[in-house]
């Protein structure tokens, strides 16, 4: 006796039940996954800007030197300093600022240019609730035409001005932005949340006009 087949499902059956698996399965995921695909959502347009990745290692504790000016022969005064929130904070800042300088000089401080002359610069902090130690991720772009074949060492010479940089850093090209960028969100799901520095992510205006 020949089987009876099942009546092909139509057009519609077959995408009420795509529908119905996806929504279940987006039910099914947990808080940290969900983060992590709306870090996904959000970075994916900046995708096709970024072609530089770029990894920098930070140092727990070092000692600093400063002028001391209190000191009427102008002596230099030394103390140690250990890595911390705030720390961190002023070596993205700094760091930023360093950058932008070395690649676009004068016109950082144009009022008519300075809002473009600035690098796309995403900075991503790993190491921080997880068991090792604390480094950057970068996504670079809009890198100025003269300085697209020497970044490699802009970066790691501003970086090295950083109080906290460490020696062992990394830059290339970054030939999938976006799985980079989807690399560089994979700690949200080792618990931490805040590996994506917003505050802290420089993006020039016609990126942002664009975006």
């Amino acid at each position: 006796m020949e089987k009876q087949q099942s009546p092909t499902p139509s057009l519609q059956e077959i995408r009420k039940r795509v529908t119905e698996s996806v929504v279940k399965e987006e039910s099914e995921k947990s808080p940290r996954h969900k983060l992590r695909d709306g870090y996904d959502e959000f970075l994916k347009p900046y995708a096709p800007f970024i072609t530089t990745a770029v990894t920098l290692t930070i140092k727990k504790r070092v000692r600093i030197t400063l002028k001391d000016k209190s000191n009427p022969e102008n002596k230099q005064q030394s103390f140690w300093a250990s890595l911390d929130d705030d720390k961190l904070s002023s070596s993205m800042r700094y760091l930023t600022v360093r950058l932008n300088q070395y690649c676009f000089g004068n016109a950082t401080r144009h009022k008519n240019k300075r809002d473009n002359a600035k690098l796309l610069l995403l900075f991503f902090v790993e190491g921080d609730g997880v068991y090792k130690r604390k480094h950057f991720h970068l996504a670079l772009g809009n890198i100025p035409e003269q300085h697209k074949s020497n970044i490699e060492q802009i970066i790691k010479l501003a970086w090295q001005e950083c109080d906290f940089a460490n020696r062992k850093n990394d830059v290339k090209p970054a030939h999938n932005a976006l799985g980079w960028l989807r690399y560089e969100t994979k700690e949200v799901e080792y618990g931490n949340p805040d590996v994506f520095e917003v505050v802290h992510s420089c993006i020039p205006r016609f990126i942002k006009e664009i975006v």
